[in-house]
């Protein structure tokens, strides 16, 4: 009943704006950004795990990701000798190929991204210097072609 209340007052009311519903495509290229997001969450989630785990045995590694790939092999290397013990130099090397497996899932669903910002709309927004298919799909997914608004100040509100 409330619903259907607030619909009804909705409809009567001439500054009241509406928001079209999302194409098929544009829901599926939102799927796809919510992913990669979640990927890249792990990713950082999953390095900054292991560097704390590291800063407890005294070996600190420099921020950022790069870092941490290249430095897990050399460290969960059985044949070096660094002070680590041998299960911590697996659950090393398991956690490393956790990373490697999210870096893939994050490399495919970029792909798939890149391939669906083919769409015309998409091709126009990345004309524009420094926006490319990551950037110019999620615009597309989530304000489409821009029909519905007036003006930008309109689309930066929504």
């Amino acid at each position: 009943f409330n619903d259907a209340l607030a619909i009804a007052e909705a409809v009567v009311r001439p500054e009241m704006r509406f928001v079209r519903t999302k194409t098929q495509t544009q829901q599926d290229i939102q799927a796809l950004h919510v992913m990669r997001k979640k990927c890249e969450r792990d990713r950082t989630a999953n390095s900054n795990e292991i560097r704390g785990l590291l800063n407890e045995y005294g070996i600190i590694l420099p921020v950022g990701i790069s870092h941490v790939y290249k430095s897990l092999p050399e460290l969960f290397d059985r044949q070096v000798e660094n002070g680590l013990s041998e299960l911590f130099k697996e659950l090393l090397e398991r956690h490393y190929q956790k990373l490697v497996e999210l870096d893939e899932h994050l490399n495919w669903y970029t792909k798939k991204i890149k391939q669906l910002s083919q769409h015309e709309a998409c091709r126009r927004l990345q004309s524009i210097p420094g926006v490319g298919p990551i950037i110019a799909s999620a615009l597309y997914q989530h304000i489409g072609n821009g029909s519905e608004f007036k003006n930008g100040r309109a689309v930066s509100s929504s």
